[in-house]
């Protein structure tokens, strides 16, 4: 059983398509390495940025760099907390972002 630390860990993909949200991180801590996970939540039912239902249910990265400060998963639900980073404007932000579904899968590449 591996276990899977994502505090700090970068995110390279955030977005949804065909009703499932994909997120890819890399730097996630697992058991003794470091590694590259994705997180699919297929069936999206709900999702909520910053606790408001998002306007539009297509999610992108808002800024080419975003670094996890929070993910918990359960079986139907991710949230994840994101620091933004835009370094060509000099500017960052903070988003949180929870999303349901049918089914969580989570996978170590």
């Amino acid at each position: 059983m591996n276990i899977l630390s994502f505090h700090e860990s970068t995110v390279t993909k955030f977005l949804t398509e065909q009703n499932n949200f994909v997120i890819g991180l890399e730097d996630v801590s697992t058991d003794c390495s470091s590694d590259k996970v994705e997180i699919v939540v297929e069936g999206c039912s709900k999702i909520l940025v910053d606790s408001v239902p998002a306007v539009d249910s297509s999610l992108r990265m808002p800024c080419a760099d975003g670094e996890v400060l929070t993910l918990e998963l359960s079986e139907e639900k991710v949230f994840v907390l994101v620091e933004w980073n835009d370094f060509s404007s000099g500017t960052s932000f903070t988003q949180s972002y929870e999303v349901n579904g049918s089914k969580i899968q989570t996978f170590i590449i």
